[in-house]
């Protein structure tokens, strides 16, 4: 019932305002009448719940200024959007960060009107001058120079809040006072955040729209042409790939399955691989603000209308020295415009979410972005591209990290067997460290926050990441089994704490940004048992012949491989197939051996070996009874472990786990 009610409101509005617009036609010359139009309507994250939509201008035109002392008729603004509007509020009564401008103060052909704050919820009275907008003489001059002052009971206020309900935004009690034949009048509402994840695609792949509907009613008549505009355009912003470490492969799985017998250390760069974030529009990623002015050193002004930034806050202004104005307040209701007003909590996040961790692993990862960002194996991340570690998805920066990069990254990083040469070569010094990464439930979190972004160019962020366990088969541990890894923006509904329709709605204590819940699920990290699995393809103990068999641990090597122990299971497939059997134990260096005739008399076909440890070989010798007359033997096959590959209708051979010749291709 509410959104047939939403529906119902929302056509009314645009038939008042098509009559609107239709007798806005129809005036002549010098009659006040206004025109909306969406200033360079943003691309927009499918993925984000508080997006920036462009900016929504009404330029007015014509009538009769106020006199002088008079005070300004009043009027609403409305905006309606087509999705929820999710702008910061600051109380109960959902007073939010989304303004409305009058005038563009700041400007460098207004710079000498300052921005006057109103922090009324009824609006503010301004005084009219009589002689329209004429630069540092205009009604909305703020007191700056050359401005007059304001009769008692009004003011000079250029920006005025507003109040969110669901899908709108309106700003009351807004003077609206001609500007005369002599310039316009303008009304800029900027700081609209809004959900963009509830918007469809466009047909035959085109983006989606964000429309914004614009109503202005109140004590004066205020005609507005265009009502209808479009403030953004959604698509999604970010694809996640899982690499090998080498670059060369996207979504590639070697690498990152591991016998569960044998310990694995961060120090070994084989178990690493690499998380890749690729922005599929340039400013996809952003910073938390503009640092072109740097004083303080961590916040930059974003203080002029109409600008455009590229980064997660929108319109705010702090105090500032160096003849910068500030933004200043008055109004019926006292108190101070906030100093967040327009700022982001963060850049833009980007993790990843480790899940099904088997227990006893530990995760660990780089702090900063790695070279080799692109597909190419041993590029650089492009110019200005930066990411760092940060504690939590709404926690500060990681600290100083904890661990060095592993001996050998270069090599890893590099796709270089030397790992010095080409392009990787220039640089030499990574750029951070590891940090360890809780595992809590078999779940791990790793949040990175954009410190450097090129708004011309959709770049990709890489971030290496290494698993470590200590063996212990007898125990069964790490328990075998695969996780997988989730990467997507960050914070989400679950990394905040609440519920997606809460994330997704106005809020007045919630981080800025916020998304979605990645979608983008790799499977990674999977560890094997430790076993071999042989296939005897013919046994036989019919028709006066025999056959012998045999199976060596070969654990024990000069290659410094750990030793194992453990018994085969012999499965047989056949006429007068025995049940399952173990052998004995067979230490490492050691052979077993026993003939058909003694373990599975009068049996013929396949045998099927299953040993409790790795580097297992088997040989078999088929012969007539006292191998008088006929006799022949061959290797046992090597069958991949199941999961890890799978036993195709016509196997190549020559392929195994172990690396032998005698192998059952996958």
């Amino acid at each position: 019932m509410a959104d047939f009610r939403k529906v119902y409101v929302l056509a009314a509005v645009v038939l008042l305002l098509g009559l609107a617009s239709t007798a806005s036609a129809q005036v002549g010359p010098g009659t006040f009448s206004c025109t909306a139009n969406a200033a360079v309507p943003p691309l927009l994250r499918a993925e984000g719940l508080t997006e920036l939509v462009g900016d929504i201008v009404v330029d007015c035109i014509g009538g009769v200024p106020t006199a002088a002392g008079l005070s300004i008729p009043q009027a609403n603004f409305q905006i309606f959007l087509n999705t929820t509007v999710t702008s910061r509020t600051y109380d109960l009564t959902n007073v939010s960060e989304a303004l409305l401008i009058v005038d563009e103060p700041g400007i460098p052909t207004n710079i000498n009107s300052p921005l006057l704050g109103c922090n009324s919820n009824t609006g503010c009275l301004v005084a009219g001058t009589g002689v329209g907008n004429l630069a540092g003489y205009e009604p909305y001059c703020g007191g700056g120079a050359g401005c007059p002052a304001a009769p008692a009971g009004t003011t000079r206020a250029n920006v005025f809040r507003c109040i969110v309900s669901g899908n709108s935004v309106q700003f009351i009690g807004v003077p609206v006072d001609p500007p005369g034949t002599a310039g316009h009048r303008i009304f800029r509402m900027t700081n609209v955040r809004a959900n963009a994840s509830g918007i469809s695609a466009g047909p035959s792949g085109t983006p989606g729209t964000i429309q914004a509907l614009i109503s202005v009613s109140g004590s004066t008549s205020v005609p507005v042409s265009n009502p209808t505009q479009v403030v953004g355009y959604v698509q999604q912003g970010m694809t996640f790939n899982l690499r090998r470490r080498d670059f060369a492969t996207a979504n590639s799985t070697t690498d990152i399955q591991f016998p569960q017998c044998n310990s694995l250390s961060r120090t070994t760069t084989t178990n690493s691989f690499v998380l890749q974030y690729a922005e599929n529009f340039p400013t996809s990623f952003k910073l938390r603000q503009s640092t072109a002015v740097t004083s303080p050193a961590t916040l930059g002004d974003q203080n002029v209308p109409g600008n455009i930034f590229n980064t997660e806050s929108g319109f705010y202004q702090i105090n500032k020295s160096a003849g910068i104005p500030a933004v200043s307040n008055t109004g019926v209701v006292g108190g101070n415009l906030p100093a967040n007003v327009g700022l982001a909590d963060a850049g833009t996040r980007v993790k990843a979410v480790f899940a099904n961790l088997p227990a006893g692993t530990s995760v660990y990862v780089s702090v900063n972005v790695i070279p080799g960002v692109a597909t190419v194996p041993g590029s650089q991340p492009a110019a200005g591209v930066a990411a760092q570690l940060v504690a939590s998805e709404v926690g500060a920066l990681q600290p100083a990290a904890i661990y060095p990069y592993p001996s050998g990254t270069r090599d890893f990083l590099c796709g270089s067997s030397g790992g010095v040469s080409g392009i990787c070569a220039a640089n030499a010094v990574f750029p951070g460290d590891v940090a360890q990464i809780p595992v809590i439930g078999g779940i791990a979190t790793a949040v990175w926050e954009i410190t450097g972004a090129n708004a011309l160019s959709s770049d990709a962020y890489a971030f290496a990441v290494w698993f470590s366990y200590s063996a212990n088969a007898a125990q069964n541990s790490p328990p075998p089994g695969t996780g997988t890894v989730t990467g997507g923006f960050a914070p989400t509904p679950t990394g905040l704490g609440v519920s997606t329709s809460t994330a997704a709605a106005a809020n007045i204590s919630l981080q800025i940004p916020r998304f979605i819940e990645g979608t983008q699920t790799k499977s990674t990290f999977s560890i094997y048992v430790c076993r071999t699995t042989l296939l005897f393809p013919f046994v036989t103990n019919q028709y006066g012949f025999d056959t012998g068999l045999a199976i060596s641990n070969t654990s024990s090597d000069p290659f410094g491989t750990s030793a194992q122990a453990g018994t085969c299971t012999l499965f047989s497939y056949g006429a007068n197939a025995p049940a399952s059997q173990p052998t004995p134990n067979i230490p490492a260096g050691t052979a077993w051996s026993n003939s058909a005739s003694v373990i599975m008399p009068n049996f013929q076909g396949y045998v099927i070996a299953q040993c409790g440890f790795q580097f297992a070989h088997g040989f078999a010798f088929v012969s007539d009874l006292g191998a008088r007359n006929l006799a022949m033997g061959y290797l046992a096959l090597v069958i991949p472990e199941p999961g890890l590959g799978s036993r195709g209708a016509n196997p190549p051979g020559a392929q195994t786990t172990s690396g032998s010749g005698e192998g059952l291709g996958l």
